[in-house]
């Protein structure tokens, strides 16, 4: 019904109006300003993320990499050659890690540009006196605030609203819970890609972990013995055989906790892309 999407809508709007509200609590506008309120918008993002998929049981496939992983690690360490097979499912997780990815940028891009909105002095200082320049005229609708633009309506602001407004109708088509979803996975996009970006090139160099082990082995070597004298006695030269410890370094080769890793971030983000790329359930 037409009342119930206005409905959701609403209450979506309200979640943006509450990271508005954010912004002024943090009331700084520099870049560390910025970073703390990014971190926190993907924190919240993240723990309602991890509550819809428990709350809709999709964590299926996250437990089905852990397992296949866990598996194909056992046999790499009973039979080396199975590594092969360790390997390709490394190699597919990747791949599907990436192609996330891809469909996150736009989600990544529309709040990066949300939230620069809510931060025009930082950016336009941190980028050059030219950039302040020309987003300085765009800081204050209404009475002079002078150098003080705390509390000031600004264009950027009904930029920023008007992001909300649109993106909150857009996702409101789909139930509460799911289009709740779809907006922590909007705050929290930049975020996931950071962090899936880092855990995969952790998880690909730790798949296999070189070790180095010190061996010590006897060998017995030929000694040339000059000739001398002992006890009066003259006694010519000659070879003897002696045995003495030797110490060498062997490299070995054993399954790391990258392929671990790789699967659990290869789940987690098919789960996140299948939210995302959910169709609408249009009940308006």
């Amino acid at each position: 019904m037409f009342g119930l999407r206005v409905l959701r809508a609403g209450t979506c709007f309200l979640v943006w109006a509450l990271i508005d509200l954010l912004r002024h609590r943090i009331g700084g506008q520099g870049v560390s300003d910025f970073l703390a309120f990014l971190c926190i918008v993907t924190v919240v993002a993240f723990v309602y993320l991890v509550y819809y998929i428990i709350s809709e049981k999709l964590y299926d496939e996250i437990l089905g990499s852990l397992v296949i992983s866990l598996v194909l690690m056992g046999m790499t360490a009973i039979l080396p050659i199975l590594g092969i097979l360790l390997l390709l499912w490394v190699l597919y997780n990747v791949v599907a890690t990436v192609q996330s990815i891809v469909s996150l940028i736009p989600s990544a891009l529309l709040s990066g540009v949300a939230f620069v909105l809510l931060f025009p002095m930082a950016w336009g200082t941190a980028l050059g006196p030219q950039v302040f320049a020309i987003l300085r005229p765009l800081l204050v609708v209404g009475p002079s605030l002078g150098d003080k633009y705390e509390g000031a309506v600004s264009l950027l602001d009904v930029g920023f609203l008007g992001i909300a407004a649109i993106h909150s109708w857009v996702i409101s088509a789909s139930p509460l819970k799911e289009a709740l979803a779809r907006l922590a996975l909007l705050g929290g996009s930049i975020g996931l890609i950071i962090l899936s970006l880092c855990a995969i090139i952790e998880g690909v160099r730790s798949v296999f972990q070189t070790n180095w082990v010190a061996s010590t082995s006897k060998v017995k070597v030929t000694q040339q013995v000059s000739e001398h004298v002992r006890s009066g006695i003259y006694v010519r030269d000659y070879e003897r055989q002696v045995t003495r410890s030797v110490v060498s370094s062997v490299v070995v080769k054993s399954v790391g906790s990258g392929g671990l890793t790789v699967g659990a971030v290869g789940g987690s983000m098919h789960v996140v892309k299948s939210t995302a790329d959910k169709p609408k359930d249009e009940d308006t």
